[in-house]
């Protein structure tokens, strides 16, 4: 047994080493930027494989602290090429929980595919950039940025600027790939201040991913270039920052957006989101929908009171006729359904029905939903609708109405003629009737 665990080592060593032989760190004095490429998953890149470049070659840029684990680049970092070889970096680890990498310049994800030039293979390989430590909320890995003197530094993930800073080295969706994932970790600038907040971001990413993150210190809006199809966020702070998202964005969950200029941006385009329990707590201002046909549904969230008012504009994009754009709150209502006796009933039809809800947001045919073994059902509900009235700063309200029929077991079915989800506390409790 033992000699076959023997092997079976040696033969991964192996492959790992061979991985290893291609693996590089460079570092191009010009440009001011160290270069990694080639570190497959299983053995990613980390800061100390740059710290070891620098010393071995005395390119005299990288420095560590061991008592808080940080390590500091002095230099611009671009990760990977699109040479179809794949290039992990990775910051933290199960022991190195607290890792840091401040770097004091750009951070590149280079595309892994570019049109002509590796079109056939472009595709198959991923230059990845991850920070924290997946399933260990004990991860406070970091990755700070810091500015230079007469300059903001961010992260590019596949638009990057050009070195004169006119124009960009691929055209516009010429290039792919570069993939973002910050899971029990943070992202962000030194500091609040707007000297040490980092540069507006451009994450034109195949893939970005944020859990359990936390991204602050930064100017502009940290997800530009995040579409529906490849980002995916939960449980992520946004704080100390111009904007969280903005068009045309994408679904969020248990999310906290805090100190934010607007914490959700339709200012070039329509927005068409989910929240799901989400908390907004002292921006700015929390919304801000500028075109005709965006709706933000804010299902089970906290939001607190802004500086300023949501905003709603009525601008208009292409020739498709669309509605007011409309801000929604909803809840996943419980109603309790019980007998006579206040024993609960399982198997009831809760039928609800929208008094007053527009066709284009809610469907007033009406939603059914059955009562389980404990006589708990639950429904998602609009609570309140909010829109462009006769100028941005004062919108419309209207607050949703609906009917509670309530039916089965033999029972006399049972109707709740107005029930107002979001000015009725808690649960709504129904009681039948007897046979």
């Amino acid at each position: 047994m033992s000699t076959r665990i023997s092997k079976t080592y040696v033969i991964l060593f192996l492959m790992i080493a061979a991985c290893l032989v291609k693996a590089g760190v460079t570092f191009d004095r010009e440009s001011r930027t160290m270069c990694i490429v080639d570190f497959p998953e299983t053995v990613p890149c980390r800061p100390l494989n740059l710290l070891r470049a620098d010393r071995m070659n005395g390119w005299d840029v990288m420095s560590y602290d061991k008592t808080s684990d940080t390590y500091t680049l002095n230099a611009n970092l671009r990760i990977g090429n699109n040479n179809s070889t794949h290039t992990y970096f990775q910051i933290g680890s199960p022991d190195h929980l607290s890792e840091t990498l401040k770097v004091k310049g750009n951070i590149i994800l280079y595309p892994e595919y570019v049109k002509g030039e590796n079109e056939s293979k472009g595709r198959d390989w991923i230059n990845s950039l991850a920070v924290g430590v997946p399933g260990n909320k004990d991860s406070k890995a970091c990755l700070r940025i810091v500015n230079g003197e007469k300059s903001k530094h961010t992260i590019y993930i596949t638009r990057i600027p050009k070195p004169d800073g006119k124009g960009y080295l691929h055209k516009p969706f010429t290039a792919f790939g570069g993939t973002l994932k910050v899971c029990n970790g943070t992202i962000g600038g030194i500091g609040s201040s707007p000297k040490e907040c980092m540069g507006q971001p451009l994450l034109y990413a195949r893939k970005v991913y944020l859990e359990n993150a936390v991204i602050e210190n930064y100017k502009g809006c940290f997800t530009t270039g995040c579409f529906p199809k490849t980002c995916e966020v939960k449980a992520t702070v946004f704080r100390n920052g111009d904007m969280a998202v903005h068009n045309p964005g994408f679904n969020m969950q248990d999310c906290t957006f805090e100190n934010i200029g607007t914490a959700i941006s339709g200012f070039g385009g329509a927005v068409r989101i989910t929240l799901k329990n989400c908390v907004f707590k002292n921006n700015n201002r929390n919304f801000l929908l500028a075109y005709r046909g965006s709706v933000v549904d804010l299902v089970d969230c906290k939001v607190g009171e802004a500086k300023y008012p949501d905003n709603f504009q009525n601008r208009v994009r292409g020739k498709k006729k669309l509605p007011p754009a409309m801000l929604l709150q909803s809840k996943n209502q419980k109603v309790m359904v019980s007998g006579p006796d206040g024993k609960p009933l399982a198997g009831m039809k809760v039928r609800i029905t929208a008094k007053n809800a527009d066709k284009s947001i809610y469907s007033t045919s009406g939603i059914t939903v059955t009562t389980d073994k404990n006589g708990s059902a639950v429904a998602l509900l609009a609570i309140s609708g909010k829109s462009i009235a006769k100028d941005a700063k004062t919108p419309s309200v209207q607050v949703y109405e609906y009917t509670v029929k309530v039916s089965g077991g033999g029972y006399p079915e049972k109707t709740v003629d107005t029930f107002k989800p979001g000015t009725d506390s808690g649960e709504l409790t129904v009681k039948m009737d007897k046979k």
